[in-house]
């Protein structure tokens, strides 16, 4: 398989740091921390002086679900700086309408917990028990988009002594078929 561009949107240092270990030695891979950095990098993040930089074009975006709100939320109230919202469904909306043609949203929260992650459960053809819903990929514009929730094999692996990282791995070999 060639070496795909993949670009990984992961808040969680430990999340980040399985991405590096698991596909950064086959994969180009760029790793960012926030919904506002990856939108730079999709839409071409303007220098000091207002110039547009490059675009980046990436074959693949694994993104987290939920993140800390960004400069780009147009509030006051400091406040709610730490508050998470689900920036990743919007992500993979941007990377559709970019040209992005695979694309996964990988959460490791319990839908037990969180009513995004219950709704994301609809649309993970490998946890859905609805028939309907069991189709895969959704497609967004011309891009192929999965909803990947991990969080019971995280779970699972911190409780045979893992180390509880998301495996990006199983995002690509969902998306394209191939480790």
């Amino acid at each position: 398989m060639r070496r795909l561009d993949i670009l990984v949107v992961e808040d969680m240092p430990v999340h980040q740091e399985a991405a590096s270990e698991q596909l950064g030695v086959d994969h180009n891979l760029e790793v960012v921390g926030s919904f506002d950095e990856a939108v730079d990098l999709f839409v071409g993040e303007r220098n000091f002086y207002g110039k547009k930089k490059e675009e980046h074009n990436y074959d693949m975006l694994l993104t987290d679900l939920m993140f800390p709100q960004g400069r780009g939320d147009c509030q006051t109230d400091k406040s709610k700086a730490r508050e998470v919202q689900p920036f990743g469904y919007v992500l993979a909306m941007i990377a559709a309408k970019k040209g992005i043609p695979n694309i996964a949203i990988v959460t490791d929260g319990s839908h037990h917990n969180g009513g995004m992650v219950y709704a994301m459960d609809f649309f993970d053809p490998y946890n859905c028990t609805e028939p309907y819903f069991r189709q895969e990929p959704l497609l967004i514009g011309s891009g192929r988009v999965l909803f990947i929730n991990q969080g019971v094999e995280i779970d699972n692996d911190l409780y045979n002594g893992g180390k509880g990282q998301k495996n990006w791995k199983i995002a690509l070999k969902r998306l394209i078929g191939k480790d």
